[in-house]
């Protein structure tokens, strides 16, 4: 068979007609001299204002009236970092570090490409018409009032037959997070109706931690991670998370801190990446077995008797009896004392109840109440009321001791030795553990989280400085009536749920759901979601599509009616980022016939007779957002964050109290009454749900039928020149990575008689993807990784959303990106 390599050809990638050429991918003396280019071109994107203006839209006339505003990315989940970007005649032509900026961060490369971006002969520049089949990529162009009468007439028919929840809003907005803009298309469906399509991206993480630490707790985990709070810091442990690419702003803290006062790094990771290659310790656990890891070092502590009893007493519910019939919390209520009213239910509007749980009096040789008893036992079995009992601690260590560090040597392929070693890195003093995102992409997820929780709690290295479990805190909270003025909050059906059954069976929880339109305001579900051809048949149920965005990305192809979105620098906005609320002023008019998201809210309210709601001006809007207790204690308000443009809102040297979110106000690492993340009517055992277990992941699991014929774990990492599935079409950042790649260990490609910048097919029976195959030793055998974010057109043949596993967890109800399998051979482009 003939092999397929890269060969320096320019031309267009066979997956469709829109989208840039491809770019020269073998050195010849042309690639050479494009190769010397890209130094240049790299140099400008890390540089000043010299640099970057000299790649600018700018074409070297004599300029006339020129300004400086602060304004940045808007992407929920990143830093959204601050930057001078200048603009002349109206044309943007540099971005540069602000110096004054209280973050001290700097615009990555994905911040200063937006020069490229904003002025991307791939925008939507008006709104079009679908003139063939869905994603084909032909359209005719109309205006906004025929657009808007469009839009009316068809969603008043479907609200009218089939009722708003008919009409199904996905994304966040084109950009996602801004109270002024994304929010008020929140606004506009729980005013109408609509139902939301909830996210499911990264989420099984945080429910794990937050069962523990309180379903309320605006953060992943606690307390909120601050670099700063690292010179408290003895150790930090990164648990699959890539800081060096994936959040370059904090690992600048991270490397400070180490330089600073010689805190120690770990990173567990199955791969070598370039995170881990700074670590003082890197521990590469089997994919899928963090849990077990973490199983390991809380029994080995246990057993060592370096437990915070302590801590497990006085802020956790280890000393709780729990009733071994039902596997809840053994309450007064159950000895005869009557529960008491507490507080109003601010979401309810209802008092809570008060029925304290039990714990064992050992000086009164007597049951009493959590809070009330001085010095509970951590363990014991006892008869109460005639009700079998054990400690809620007792219970846990069960669970633990099964994998002790013996066994979990042979589960996680990590030795007996560096589990040891880990441990001893936690028990050292204060450690933070950092939460990437990786260990929780299978669906095990939520069971990592809430076992990485248990540790924090078990060591007491939660709630004082330098110690914490978690990613990331997303702001205080906002007035959330803002959202809903009428009081109304739309149905929520997880996005997972909606795209493979309700789309599929016209049904949800049993009952006629039928879909007749989708609303895809900055939308990656087509090619950057899972099992992508799945989601394209299911998609072509759906009568009429609509999409706003910024370019003509994967999903909008797809769309029926496509709206041009305003890019960064076009719109003013306010939003939560990190321990940050910012003010992001609008650099420039929109181009073309573009409009923000918050003014297709308004026309499209306007269109729906639901104008009322939204006659205000923007001033009046961030007002009415910003009018909350939380706001208004720390001094956020639209006047100062005007006048500031970034404000910190928890203050310098924070230290979060011991106090939680929880029915108890303690660390829940026995959870009581657990429930899913999302309910879309599925079973559940809840039984199982009390304390963290560890099972297989679905798929990436070596001993499961499935990898005998795809024996390669399939991951996906986050891309230093791209943010999810944004930046594609930036120039570039296309020079630094000009094609789809896959990474794979060298022993792995031997097998298969791959060599170095081979094309390569990457299949499984959902799908395919043609790559090219970069050979390292930083990747585990058996595992195969590529960069995120590339668009159906960029490639050969395929796309990486195909090959992913549509099948999810029912409790954390996430997307299980690492959750597949598949295998790999040589392409043959003429076969």
């Amino acid at each position: 068979m003939a092999r397929s390599k890269g060969d320096g050809r320019d031309g267009r990638a066979g997956n469709g007609s829109e989208g840039g050429g491809r770019a020269p991918t073998g050195l010849t003396r042309r690639g050479f001299l494009k190769a010397t280019a890209l130094v240049a071109g790299t140099a400008a994107l890390g540089g000043g204002l010299g640099g970057c203006g000299s790649l600018g839209p700018a074409d070297g006339t004599p300029s006339g009236e020129e300004k400086v505003v602060i304004s940045g990315c808007q992407y929920a989940g990143c830093y959204s970092c601050q930057g001078l970007v200048k603009v002349r005649d109206n044309k943007v032509v540099s971005i540069n570090t602000w110096p004054e900026d209280p973050r001290h961060h700097k615009p990555c490369l994905r911040g200063r490409a937006h020069l490229q971006r904003i002025y991307s002969p791939d925008r939507i520049k008006y709104p079009m018409r679908r003139a063939g089949e869905r994603g084909a990529g032909q359209w005719e162009q109309i205006g906004w009032d025929e657009a808007m009468a469009e839009i009316g007439e068809k969603w008043g028919g479907y609200i009218k037959d089939f009722g708003p929840q008919s009409i199904v809003f996905e994304g966040s907005g084109a950009k996602s997070g801004g109270y002024l803009n994304s929010y008020l298309l929140t606004r506009l469906r729980n005013i109408v109706g609509f139902t939301e399509s909830a996210s499911c991206d990264d989420m099984a993480m945080a429910k794990g931690l937050n069962k523990v630490f309180g379903p309320a707790l605006n953060t992943w985990g606690f307390p909120p991670f601050d670099w700063v709070q690292l010179e408290n810091s003895v150790a930090m442990i990164t648990w699959s998370g890539n800081l060096t690419v994936a959040n370059t702003q904090n690992w600048r803290g991270v490397a400070e801190n180490r330089e600073r006062h010689g805190m120690k790094f770990v990173v567990v990771d199955p791969n070598y990446t370039g995170t881990a290659q700074k670590a003082d310790l890197w521990v590469r656990p089997r994919p899928g077995t963090d849990t077990v890891l973490q199983f390991a070092l809380t029994s080995h502590i246990v057993a060592t008797d370096r437990h915070d009893k302590d801590f497990l007493r006085d802020f956790t519910v280890a000393p709780v009896l729990v009733n071994q019939k039902t596997k809840m919390f053994l309450r007064m209520s159950d000895l005869g004392v009557a529960p008491t009213e507490g507080p109003i239910d601010p979401m309810t509007g209802q008092p809570t109840v008060i029925d304290p749980p039990v714990v064992w009096d050992n000086a009164a040789s007597a049951p009493g109440a959590l809070g009330a008893v001085a010095d509970p036992p951590l363990s014991g079995s006892r008869t109460v009321n005639g009700i079998q009992t054990r400690t809620a601690w007792d219970m846990l260590l069960e669970v633990v001791d099964e994998y002790p560090p013996e066994k979990a040597a042979e589960v996680c392929d990590v030795p007996v030795e560096t589990i040891h070693e880990l441990a001893d890195v936690i028990c050292s003093g204060p450690v933070f553990h950092h939460t990437g995102y990786g260990s929780q992409s299978y669906n095990n997820g939520v069971q990592n989280g809430h076992a990485l929780a248990l540790l924090g709690a078990v060591t007491g290295n939660t709630g004082k400085p330098g110690a914490g479990t978690g990613s990331g805190w997303h702001g205080p909270t906002y007035n959330l009536a803002y959202t809903y003025p009428t009081g109304f909050n739309s149905m929520a059906i997880a996005k997972l749920a909606l795209c493979f059954d309700v789309l599929e069976t016209g049904e949800f929880k049993g009952e006629p759901f039928p879909v007749k339109s989708l609303f895809m305001s900055g939308s990656s579900i087509v090619g950057g979601f899972l099992d992508t051809n799945r989601v394209v048949r299911n998609l072509e149920k759906v009568e009429f599509i609509v999409a706003a965005d910024l370019t003509f990305n994967d999903s909008a192809k797809y769309a029926d009616l496509l709206l041009p979105v305003t890019h960064n620098y076009e719109q003013e906005d306010i939003f939560g980022s990190d321990l940050y609320v910012l003010y992001m002023e609008r650099a420039v008019e929109p181009a073309f016939e573009c409009r923000t998201d918050g003014q297709i809210a308004i026309e499209l309210a306007k269109a729906l007779g639901a104008g009322e709601y939204f006659e205000m001006s923007d001033d009046e809007f961030l007002h009415e957002a910003l009018d909350s207790e939380s706001m208004r204690a720390v001094g956020l308000t639209v006047e100062n964050l005007k006048r500031d443009r970034c404000i910190r809102f928890l203050p310098e040297g924070y230290v979060a109290e011991r106090q939680w979110p929880t029915g108890t106000g303690r660390m829940e690492i026995y959870v009581d009454a657990p429930f899913p993340r999302l309910d879309y009517g599925q079973e559940i055992d809840f039984d199982a749900e009390h304390m963290p277990r560890w099972f297989p992941p679905t798929e990436a699991w070596h001993e499961h039928e499935v990898m005998k014929e795809y024996p390669l774990v399939f991951m996906s990492e986050r891309a230093r020149n791209r943010y999810h599935t944004q930046d594609h079409e930036a120039t570039w950042l296309r020079e630094i990575e000009p094609e789809p790649i896959i990474r794979m260990n060298p022993a792995d490609a031997e097998a298969r008689g791959i060599e170095e910048g081979d094309y390569v097919e990457v299949f499984n029976a959902r799908g395919h993807a043609v790559a090219l195959a970069r050979l390292s030793e930083e990747m585990r055998p058996g595992v195969v990784k590529y960069p995120k974010g590339w668009q159906i057109y960029q490639f050969k043949s395929g796309c990486w959303g195909a090959l992913h596993n549509s099948a999810f967890d029912p409790v954390g109800v996430n997307d299980s990106y690492f959750d597949a399998v598949c295998d790999i051979r040589p392409w043959n482009e003429e076969a």
